[in-house]
């Protein structure tokens, strides 16, 4: 191989990683965006359902939305020990 041939090769493999560090940062930008999508959805479903939950009980939501809280970290701490 002459000098040209390897300065070629090289070219189009920089030129190659470029295009799929493009495409990976593409990609993740679209997943964070549907995520944070997700996230928003289930916060405004969270917010109704403790909403509802507060009037049928006759408490207030921030009381409801605490006792989620306490909940979801007492599974998250289950999980974490398996």
């Amino acid at each position: 191989m002459t000098f040209l041939d390897v300065t070629a090769h090289y070219m189009r493999t920089r030129d190659e990683k470029e295009a799929l560090l493009e495409e990976q940062v593409r990609l993740k930008d679209a997943y964070c965006c549907e995520l944070e999508d997700v996230i928003r959805h289930d916060a405004d479903h969270l917010d109704i359902a403790a909403g509802m939950i507060a009037v049928a009980r006759s408490c207030s939501k921030a009381a409801v939305l605490d006792i989620i809280a306490c909940e979801y970290e007492t599974r998250q701490a289950r999980k974490a020990a398996v």
